[in-house]
């Protein structure tokens, strides 16, 4: 696979880049804008491989099959598809939040959704040891329960550990960003 070479090259030099900076600040920061972008990147995949484990097996593939295309145990293909099942999304969109300031991002909601629907209060912690400048605050969403088509779904599959039901819920890119864009230097 070419992808694989150029995304090694390219991080290769990112950390040398990073390594290369002038003090152990920038260095730093350098490494927090790193860690963040594989965070990201690393979530993105991950969507992208279950997703595709799922079409395969819709498209009628059994465990064994998509296990010998993708040279894994069928177990870990059952185990996949099991997860999925388990780690059911609750229905909705989370396309704002507001921070322990008050602020929302990435703005208000009744900017995003004039006069509604949404609810608001439902949340999630950001842990404190992650890059984002969000780590360790608990995170109030701005979501809708039913899809009212005011907000646009362009979620590719980020999901948050919603507090009041222990569920997965989705957001919009947009969130996702923001909840993940590094602390400021």
């Amino acid at each position: 696979m070419i992808l694989a070479p150029n995304l090694q090259s390219a991080l290769r030099r990112a950390l040398g880049t990073a390594a290369d900076q002038p003090t152990p600040a920038d260095r730093a920061e350098a490494a927090i804008c790193i860690l963040a972008m594989l965070a990201q990147g690393n979530e993105d995949a991950a969507a992208i491989y279950r997703r595709g484990i799922e079409d395969m097996h819709g498209d009628g593939m059994s465990y064994a099959q998509i296990g010998r295309t993708l040279r894994i145990a069928r177990g870990t293909v059952q185990k996949h598809l099991e997860h999925a099942r388990r780690q059911a999304v609750a229905p909705g969109l989370i396309f704002a939040f507001r921070d322990q300031a008050g602020s929302w991002h990435p703005r208000p909601p009744e900017e995003i959704v004039p006069g509604g629907p949404y609810a608001t209060g439902d949340g999630a912690t950001i842990p404190a040891d992650r890059p984002s400048r969000f780590a360790g605050q608990a995170l109030v969403f701005a979501y809708q329960d039913m899809a009212s088509g005011r907000v646009a779904d362009d979620s590719p599959g980020y999901a948050y550990c919603v507090t009041s039901y222990r569920r997965l819920m989705r957001s919009t890119r947009a969130v996702h960003d923001a909840i993940w864009q590094p602390p400021p230097s």
